[in-house]
C-alpha cells in the first residue's frame, strides 16, 4: 500500500515537473496578450487580445493549483478577474488598471512557489480479491459412489469439475494440497453419528481451510438442518436435487472475480492536468482514457464505453457545456454521468452546468479524495441503473436491445482488428410443452438452467443474452464459424443430459442452435438473419442439433 502510494506520488510529481518547465512560456504568452491589449487602444485588435488573455489566464488558474502551484493559480485568477472587469473599448486609463495584476502575476510566475501535492496516500485502496486455487473445482463427499458419479456428471454439464471422496480422510488430504471453489457433503455419509461433519467443523475453526460448503441429505428435518448450520454450511439441499437451483447457489458461492473496473473518460485540453486525474483514478483501480481535443471525443466514447465523463468546461473549439449538449442528444448517452471541472466558482457556472446535463460540478484544484468519491459514487449508480435497464430480470443476462448493441460493438472491433466473430442463436426445443405439462414456474427454471450453462461453458470474453422468451443469443469474439459450431455442439449435448425437476417428476429437454460468422457476413442485421435462418433449419431437420449458416449475406 505504501509502495503503491509512493509510486503514485512520484508519477504526479513527474507531471508537476513537466508543468513547471512550461510555466515560463505560459507566462510569456499571457504577458504578451496583456501587452497587446494595453497597447491596442480602441483598435480592432483590442477585443481579440483581451479574449485571448482571459482564456490563457483562466486555463492557467485552473491547472496551477492542481499541479502544485497555488500562488501562481491565485495570481492568474486575479488577473483574469481584472481583465473581465475591463471592457475592450474602455479608455486607456481604465485598461491600465490591470497593470498591477499583470505585475503581480509575473512576480508569482518568477517565484514558481510549489506547495506539496495532494497526499495520494490519503486515498483508500480497495483490497485485492482473493482467488481460490481452482475456480470450478468442487469436492464432493458422499459414501454412495453411484450417486456421487451421477452428481459429478450433472455438474460437469454446467462446466464444473467434481472430485468425489468416500471418507473424510481422503477429503482432508485433498484439502491440504488444493483448495477447491466449493465443497458438497452428504450429511449421511458417516451414519447417524455425524463425526465427519464434526471433523469438518473443527477443521474450519482451526485453520479456516474449508471452502464454502453445501450439505445434501435425504432428510429435511430441523435437527439435520441445525447440524449443517453448526458445521458451517452455506446452503442445504434435499434429494432429489434441483440442479438448476443447486448450480445457481454454486455460482454465487464460487464467484470471486471482482466486477469490471469503472471506466472514466477524462476530457481536458490541458494534458498534464488530464493525466494527473487519470493517474489518481487508475491508482484506485479505475480504467481511464484521456481526450485532449473535444472534437475527437466520439470515437473513444463509442469504443471505450465509459461509465462516466470527467470533463473540463473551458476548452478551445468546443466548450464542455456545448459538448455535453451534443452527447446528450444521442440516446445511447442520455444516462451517462458528466462531472464538470472548472476554476469558475460562481453560482452562474454551477447553474449552467446543471442546465446542460451535468451531474456534478467540481472546482479546481480538486482533492484526490473528493475526486474519487465523486467519480466512484456517480459511476456506481450509473452502472446500477444501466444494469436495471439493459438486463433481463429473470436470468440477469443482457436483454434483446443490449445484446444487439453488443453485437454492433463487437463486430466493429472484429473489423478493426481483422479477427473473426460468430453469432449463435439458441432456442429451447418444445418449450411450450414444458409450460403446458409442468407449469410456467418449471419453464422458468429451465430457462434459468440454460442461462447458467451458457455462462459457465462459454468464455469470459463471450457475451450471452436473452434474446426473447426461450431464445438466447451468444456472441463469440475471435471465433470462426467451425470453431463456434464445435463449442455450441458440446454445450448442446451436455444440456440435453441435465435432469430437470417438476414436483416429483424428472425430465430432459434439448435446444437447437444456428450460427453465422464474420467474415464473410459483415453486417450485424445480416448476421442475425443468417443465424436465425440456420436455427430454423436446425429445427426443421428434427431439432436438438446445431446448424452453421452458409456464409452468404442475406
Amino acid at each position: 500500500m505504501a509502495e503503491k502510494a509512493a509510486s503514485l506520488s512520484d508519477k504526479l510529481k513527474a507531471i508537476s515537473d513537466r508543468f513547471a518547465a512550461k510555466i515560463d512560456q505560459k507566462t510569456a504568452d499571457i504577458e504578451a496578450a496583456c501587452e497587446l491589449f494595453l497597447s491596442s487602444g480602441k483598435g480592432a485588435d483590442a477585443p481579440g487580445a483581451r479574449a485571448e488573455a482571459i482564456n490563457l489566464t483562466h486555463r492557467l488558474a485552473g491547472s496551477s493549483g492542481s499541479m502544485g502551484f497555488p500562488e501562481l493559480g491565485d495570481a492568474a485568477k486575479a488577473l483574469e478577474v481584472s481583465l473581465i472587469a475591463v471592457s475592450g473599448d474602455a479608455a486607456a486609463e481604465a485598461r491600465r488598471a490591470i497593470t498591477p495584476a499583470v505585475e503581480a502575476f509575473a512576480a508569482a510566475a518568477r517565484r514558481k512557489t510549489r506547495a506539496a501535492l495532494p497526499a495520494a496516500a490519503a486515498v483508500e485502496q480497495a483490497p485485492a480479491a482473493v482467488q481460490p486455487a481452482a475456480e470450478k473445482l468442487i469436492y464432493l463427499l458422499d459414501g454412495d459412489r453411484d450417486a456421487a458419479g451421477d452428481l459429478s456428471l450433472q455438474l460437469g454439464y454446467f462446466g464444473y469439475t467434481v472430485e468425489a471422496f468416500a471418507d473424510t480422510g481422503g477429503l482432508g488430504d485433498a484439502l491440504s494440497k488444493e483448495t477447491p471453489a466449493a465443497m458438497m457433503v452428504d450429511f449421511a455419509f458417516v451414519g447417524s453419528g455425524g463425526m465427519g461433519i464434526e471433523a469438518l467443523s473443527s477443521r474450519r475453526q482451526a485453520d479456516g481451510a474449508v471452502p464454502p460448503s453445501i450439505f445434501i441429505s435425504h432428510l429435511d428435518d430441523l435437527e439435520t438442518r441445525l447440524g449443517t448450520v453448526r458445521a458451517g454450511g452455506d446452503a442445504f439441499f434435499t434429494k432429489p436435487l434441483d440442479m438448476g437451483r443447486l448450480v445457481e447457489i454454486l455460482d454465487g458461492l464460487t464467484a470471486y472475480a471482482p466486477p469490471d473496473p469503472y471506466r472514466v473518460l477524462v476530457i481536458d485540453d490541458v494534458r498534464d492536468l488530464a493525466e494527473s486525474y487519470a493517474l489518481i483514478l487508475e491508482d484506485a483501480g479505475l480504467e481511464t482514457q484521456v481526450v485532449t481535443d473535444p472534437m475527437e471525443v466520439m470515437k473513444p466514447l463509442t469504443e471505450f464505453q465509459p461509465d462516466l465523463l470527467l470533463m473540463d468546461i473551458n476548452m478551445p473549439n468546443c466548450s464542455g457545456f456545448e459538448l455535453a449538449r451534443v452527447i446528450r442528444q444521442q440516446e445511447a448517452y442520455v444516462q451517462i454521468p458528466i462531472i464538470f471541472l472548472t476554476a469558475d466558482r460562481s453560482k452562474t457556472g454551477r447553474l449552467s452546468a446543471m442546465e446542460t446535463g451535468g451531474d456534478e460540478y467540481l472546482t479546481k484544484p480538486v482533492r484526490p479524495d473528493l475526486l474519487l468519491t465523486s467519480v466512484i459514487g456517480r459511476a456506481e449508480r450509473s452502472r446500477t441503473v444501466a444494469a436495471m435497464i439493459s438486463r433481463d430480470s429473470m436470468t440477469r443476462l443482457p436483454n434483446h436491445t443490449k445484446i444487439k448493441e453488443h453485437l454492433d460493438m463487437e463486430l466493429d472491433r472484429a473489423k478493426r482488428q481483422d479477427h473473426p466473430l460468430s453469432l449463435a442463436m439458441i432456442d429451447i426445443d418444445h418449450f411450450k410443452a414444458v409450460n403446458d405439462t409442468h407449469g410456467h414456474l418449471t419453464g422458468d427454471h429451465v430457462i434459468q438452467a440454460l442461462s447458467q450453462v451458457l455462462r459457465q461453458r462459454l468464455r469470459k470474453t463471450d457475451i450471452v443474452g436473452r434474446y426473447g422468451g426461450e431464445e438466447f443469443a451468444a456472441i463469440l469474439p475471435n471465433t470462426d464459424g467451425p470453431a463456434a459450431f464445435k463449442v455450441l455442439e458440446g454445450i448442446r449435448e451436455g444440456f440435453g443430459r441435465i435432469r430437470h425437476m417438476a414436483a416429483d417428476a424428472e425430465f430432459f429437454i434439448t435446444f437447437s442452435c444456428g450460427i453465422a460468422a464474420y467474415p464473410p457476413i459483415d453486417m450485424a442485421k445480416a448476421l442475425i438473419a443468417a443465424a436465425d435462418a440456420a436455427l430454423y433449419r436446425a429445427k426443421g431437420e428434427g431439432r436438438n442439433r446445431t446448424a452453421l449458416a452458409d456464409g452468404k449475406n442475406n
